[in-house]
């Protein structure tokens, strides 16, 4: 997510909830309770729109496309594209909770919190998506190997 894109985000949350601050006191842990607002909303967002953030700057901006390629790192812009692809190629639980924990840093238990599941579950599902994610990834590596 880009900058502004999260700037308007955390805006939309804060006029949302200005209105209801009365609420707002009564909530024990105001911390976990935002980041589950914060998460709930972008996902509102992100299943609408449903693509890759690469594809997207790189649509939006197809210069950053011929940089890349000519300083050398390419190889890595198809790294993460593939992984990208991959990423997306995952149910969107199982996605998720890969995202907060491994790319977001939160705990396992900030993630259960976060998404309203037992800590098990996220474990779990951590797991599979894992396993999913890195068959994925040298499905992809195989095929680009074989000759077409």
């Amino acid at each position: 997510m880009d900058p502004l894109e999260a700037e308007d985000l955390v805006q939309d949350i804060l006029t949302t909830l200005l209105p209801r601050t009365a609420e707002l006191e009564a909530v024990d842990c105001l911390g976990p309770w935002l980041i589950k607002v914060l998460y709930r909303r972008y996902i509102d967002r992100y299943r609408r729109r449903r693509r890759c953030l690469i594809e997207q700057s790189v649509s939006r901006e197809p210069e950053f496309f011929l940089q890349a390629a000519d300083s050398g790192d390419l190889q890595q812009l198809e790294l993460r594209q593939a992984l990208c692809h991959a990423l997306n190629a995952l149910d969107d639980v199982r996605r998720d909770t890969l995202l907060l924990h491994d790319v977001e840093g939160y705990t396992a238990s900030e993630v259960a919190e976060i998404m309203d599941i037992n800590v098990g579950t996220v474990k779990s599902r951590l797991h599979r998506a894992r396993l999913q994610l890195k068959k994925i990834l040298l499905q992809g590596t195989i095929d680009a190997r074989q000759p077409s």
